[in-house]
């Protein structure tokens, strides 16, 4: 994200996507402190209750119910407040301001420079990667944010409930961090080997085309090149599906396996008394809950993938641009002195 950040700041204003983001944060945190008070409400309610044998809660359900509507509460103002926010950021920060200045970019630009895939490049542009940057603010970044902050600040609670937990959570974050680093190259290599077994099969269409009143002329209605092509590009495309997949099996298959060890070695500790059953079971749900964010945040991968590829092609445009003189300065012509006498040739022809 850091590095999405800096690429952004080549072509937009990043001030208010940067106060977004910690505002995303600060949602993120005050989520997962809510759900890691369930830990001390479901001992409390539990005891009330009478199960694991444990004293009676003397009050402590109540105040427990009452931290987590406040904390509730504030979670939800700020969730609501944030994506009302970011609406307007993604309208008038990134989809206005990116508009400008393609079309800035696109004025300076000399007639030259606009050659059959540079002008692909520009309508793509200002249609497709502008409206995948568009997401950016309202989908992609509360999502991935929701996806790491909220698992974290409930792990590091569990951390401090059973330090040994702790220990397991801290290896699987190393693990999916790696994970994490490989599904993004396996998307940015898939997308780069579509993109040109796509070039390769329009322009096989094209010369198709072309060729329509010779083959017809010779009864033909296929041509062998083009069907090489479509069986290339349909061969490519299952292999990188497969690419992808790999990454994304792994990283699904590591959170269920970190969540079956933490699971099995709390029953092993309830087993030899070193927890208490309460414990084990306000564990089991918060563990339960930072599975799920986790299993979804791999979805993303694509997503901030795509939004980085959308921004170094409009990044690329408008560095173009740059690099042109600046047409709008025109040279004042000069003036004619009346007093110098001036030839006129004319033709009588």
């Amino acid at each position: 994200m850091l590095k999405m950040l800096t690429a952004m700041r080549t072509v937009v204003d990043v001030h208010q996507i940067k106060i977004l983001i910690g505002a995303y944060t600060a949602a993120a945190v005050a989520q997962g402190i809510t759900l890691a008070m369930l830990i001390g409400f479901l001992r409390a309610l539990l005891t009330e209750g009478g199960v694991g044998g444990g004293a009676p809660a003397d009050g402590r359900l109540s105040s427990w119910l009452l931290a987590i509507c406040i904390s509730g509460a504030i979670t939800f103002f700020l969730y609501v407040v944030t994506m009302s926010w970011s609406y307007r950021v993604s309208v008038y920060t990134i989809c206005d301001e990116l508009m400008k200045k393609i079309g800035a970019a696109v004025v300076r630009l000399p007639v030259g420079w606009f050659t059959p895939s540079r002008r692909t490049a520009v309508i793509n542009a200002t249609s497709k990667d502008v409206n995948t940057l568009s997401h950016l603010a309202s989908l992609v970044f509360p999502a991935v944010i929701s996806g790491v902050v909220v698992p974290f600040v409930m792990a590091v609670v569990v951390t401090m409930v059973e330090w040994r937990l702790g220990m397991v959570l801290a290896v699987t974050s190393i693990g999916l961090w790696f994970i994490w680093g490989w599904m993004h190259r396996a998307v940015r290599e898939a997308q780069a080997s579509e993109a040109r077994l796509s070039r390769r099969v329009a322009g096989r269409i094209i010369e198709f085309a072309k060729l329509q009143q010779i083959l017809r002329g010779s009864g033909q209605t296929q041509w062998q090149p083009l069907d090489e092509a479509l069986v290339a590009e349909s061969t490519g495309i299952l292999r990188t599906l497969r690419s992808q997949s790999r990454p994304a099996s792994a990283f699904l298959l590591l959170v269920e396996l970190a969540f079956a060890v933490c699971l099995g070695w709390s029953g092993a500790l309830v087993v030899g008394g070193d927890m208490d059953f309460l414990s084990f079971l306000a564990i089991a749900v918060v563990l339960t809950r930072i599975n799920l964010p986790l299993s979804q945040s791999v979805l993303y991968s694509t997503a901030l993938t795509d939004s980085m590829q959308a921004l170094e092609r409009v990044h690329e445009i408008i560095a173009a641009a740059e690099e042109q003189p600046n047409i709008t300065t025109v040279a004042t012509p000069a003036s004619v002195d009346p007093d110098v006498p001036c030839l006129l040739y004319t033709s009588d022809a």
